[in-house]
């Protein structure tokens, strides 16, 4: 299961040019990653993130909340190809 309440996005302002017309969004992104004996095995999982758009400059990022949520899901992944 994959978390799509997030909270309160962390950002008020566009890091990159200082915008305050920021759009959140919750967005599926891939991550890829590697397992079995020296993680030589290579794997991808879509997981479900808080997106921060900024409506001035047309940036997008992720911020500190999508980290926990992307780790959890490598792990589970791994686990179910363990399995």
């Amino acid at each position: 299961m994959q978390n799509s309440d997030f909270g309160e996005p962390l950002d008020a302002t566009c890091p990159h040019c200082g915008g305050d017309r920021l759009r959140h969004t919750v967005e599926t992104q891939p991550v890829r990653f590697g397992y079995g004996p020296g993680l030589v095995l290579m794997s991808t999982v879509d997981v479900l993130v808080p997106v921060t758009t900024c409506g001035d400059c047309g940036r997008a990022w992720t911020d500190d909340r999508a980290d926990p949520v992307r780790e959890e899901a490598v792990l589970r992944r791994r686990e179910e190809l363990r399995a």
